[in-house]
This record gives C-alpha cells, sequence and structure tokens, in this order.
C-alpha cells in the first residue's frame, strides 16, 4: 500500500529469522545458568534486594485527590452517564498525575480493544469460577475512550468475559479520559514473544486495510471514475495522519502504529463514496506532479 502522506509511521517488517531468535534464547538460557553456578554465597543472600531510587518521585498526598465536579474529568464523567453508569471517584495517578476515574459501568457497555490478543473461553471460566468463589469482584477494568466515543478495556478482557459468565450487571472500572493509553496498554498486555504477535496482527489488519481499499476503488470505478490517481485518493482519505504537519526535528510518529491501523480500517470501512468528486481527483494529480 502507497501512503499519501509524508508523514512517519514504525516500520513492521519483522527482519529477524525465528530461527535465529530460537538460537539466542537458547544461548542466553544456558549463559544464565552458568553463571548462577558460580555466583558466590554472599550474591545469593543479596537477592531480593531492591536500591531505593535516589530521589523521590510523584504527587503529593493533597495533590492526588480530584473533586467530583472538576473540569478535567467532565467529559468522561458525562461518558459514563451516557453509558448508564455511575461515578465512585476520580484522582491523579500519583506518578504521571494523569486523571482517572473509578465508576461502575453497565457490563454491555464495555467492549475489549480490537487489538488485543484472543480471548480463551476456558481462561475466563475458570476466573468466573474463582471470582464466584471470594464473592467479590476486587480487579477494576482499565477503561479508555475508543472510537466514536465506546467505552474500550485494553486490559481486562477475560475479567469482562468472566463478569458475562457471571451474569453481572455492573462492573468496577478505573477510567482514563486519555484514549491513546489502551495503546501503551499493548505491550503489558500480550503474551510471551508479544513482538511476533503483535507484528502478525499488523500484518493481519493492513490486509484488511488493502482488501477495503481495493473494494472502494472497484466501486468508484464502476461510478464512472477513471483517474490513474484513484488509488493515491482513497489511501489519503482513509490515513489517519494526513494532515498532520511534522515539526523541524520531530522524528517521532503522529501516533503509535496499532492506533493509526484501527482508525484507518475503521475510514475504509465507512467510506462515504457519494463525497467523491471529479474535482477532489483533480486535485490529487496536481499534488502527484508537484512531487515529481
Amino acid at each position: 500500500m502507497h501512503w499519501a502522506t509524508n508523514a512517519r509511521l514504525p516500520d513492521i517488517e519483522s527482519r529477524e529469522p525465528l530461527g535465529v531468535l530460537s538460537h539466542l534464547m537458547a544461548a542466553s538460557k544456558n549463559k544464565s545458568k552458568a553463571t548462577r553456578t558460580r555466583e558466590p554465597a554472599t550474591t545469593k543472600r543479596a537477592r531480593g534486594k531492591l536500591a531505593p531510587g535516589a530521589s523521590a518521585r510523584g504527587l503529593d498526598a493533597a495533590e492526588v485527590v480530584i473533586a467530583m465536579d472538576s473540569e478535567e474529568i467532565a467529559d468522561v464523567v458525562a461518558l459514563i452517564r451516557s453509558a448508564g453508569g455511575a461515578l465512585i471517584g476520580a484522582y491523579r495517578d500519583p506518578l504521571g498525575g494523569r486523571p482517572l476515574v473509578l465508576a461502575s459501568l453497565p457490563l454491555s457497555a464495555v467492549q475489549p480493544t480490537p487489538f488485543q490478543r484472543d480471548l480463551s473461553p476456558t481462561h475466563a471460566k475458570r476466573l468466573a469460577v474463582k471470582i464466584d468463589e471470594t464473592a467479590a469482584f476486587l480487579d477494576p477494568l482499565i477503561v479508555v475512550r475508543g472510537e466514536d466515543g465506546r467505552l474500550w478495556t485494553p486490559n481486562g478482557r477475560h475479567r469482562l468475559a468472566a463478569g458475562k459468565v457471571l451474569g453481572l450487571k455492573q462492573i468496577t472500572a478505573l477510567i482514563s479520559p486519555d484514549e491513546a493509553l489502551a495503546y501503551r496498554i499493548l505491550a503489558l498486555n500480550t503474551e510471551k514473544a508479544h513482538n511476533l504477535r503483535e507484528r502478525e496482527g499488523f500484518a493481519s489488519r493492513l490486509v484488511d486495510i488493502e482488501a477495503q481499499t481495493k473494494r472502494i476503488i472497484q466501486t468508484l470505478q464502476k461510478r464512472g471514475f477513471k483517474s490513474p490517481y484513484l488509488r493515491n485518493y482513497v489511501v489519503a482519505r482513509i490515513n489517519p495522519v494526513r494532515f498532520h504537519k511534522l515539526k523541524k526535528g520531530d522524528n517521532q510518529p503522529p501516533m503509535p502504529l496499532a492506533q493509526a491501523l484501527t482508525r484507518m480500517a475503521a475510514a475504509a470501512k465507512k467510506f462515504n463514496l457519494e463525497s467523491v468528486s471529479n474535482a477532489d481527483l483533480a486535485w490529487v494529480a496536481v499534488g502527484a506532479g508537484a512531487q515529481v
């Protein structure tokens, strides 16, 4: 797929053969074993002790508290109420200072992020049994505002499924107003060898986006649009970073790749065919000519 933008996204090409990875992991494991056999007794006794940070970090107690009617959580509170939930409390994360809202939400109002690993029904059922045995759902879901104002949980898919098995009406959630948090949690919410699984997920979504793009182009061609820049136009329309302007010295991508692909796939699925005009295609041709 050709991107009609200068904005940079992370490279998803895996360059290291699985065989090499296996040898490296095996070598590392053998080296670790050899190192353990040569460690003196004094080193073993020192295990389990961690040195504290050089300086204290984070907020003081008074800075953590957020008033329930604070403007910085107003949007999240409105989202909770529109979903049929109830506000329980709010605070600032003591490390980064981000606002967080504790709420009770209808189980049906929360969905897993679309880029999580597959659900294990067996694990969800076992988890439901253990939760039922304690008669308490003690671990709140992490929830963010996803696409189109929906509530996503990037960390809690199996707890959500367990709640469904138990027939829960409501579920406790810790909600962040920062929707990008879902993509930051991605690396923490995958199985071992998550890099390979993540790349496989990216590749799968790219294949889906390519199929959607071809469908749009074919439909437009049937409607009489014959411009050689039709593909450039469609890809530019569904590109979530097409309006991003790189600042001098800025080498960071405008958003995480998982977020970009999710938004791109959504834009392709709801592409408005009626909004396409020959005038727009003419502008794409002019832009392409300027880059030659």
